[in-house]
């Protein structure tokens, strides 16, 4: 959410946002016009290449490296792979990179992951 230009945000807008973003600036030139603020953040996004989206309470080092979330993608992927879940097989790359996106959007956490493998783990046995 962006403020309006001629008083930016209200402290209602500030209290009801998930995140705040300050861009830095100049201390003699502190506000960016709408259109300046919106072209700035939107490059940042465009030209990030990490999807480091950080929940305020969550602690950097509760975020699951990539090798473990390579662990569980061969866990998930092997176990539809035996269920038979890629049908037809044509479509099995496309359907693994789909896959692989849904739980690449945001990191994971520890916790997040052991959940998950523990939902998958149940699901096996049946």
């Amino acid at each position: 959410m962006f403020g309006p230009e001629n008083a930016g945000l209200s402290n209602e807008d500030l209290i009801s946002a998930n995140y705040l973003l300050k861009i830095p600036s100049d201390a003699k030139y502190e506000s960016l016009n709408l259109s300046h603020a919106v072209s700035v953040v939107a490059y940042n996004l465009y030209t990030s290449k990490q999807k480091k989206i950080i929940y305020n309470n969550t602690d950097k080092s509760e975020i699951v490296g990539k090798s473990d979330l390579f662990k569980f993608y061969d866990f998930l992927i092997g176990n539809l792979e035996k269920t038979r879940f890629f049908r037809p097989i044509e479509k099995k790359e496309f359907m693994v990179k789909s896959i692989k996106n849904i739980f690449s959007q945001q990191p994971l956490t520890k916790r997040e992951l052991k959940t998950l493998m523990g939902i998958f783990s149940s699901l096996k046995k049946y």
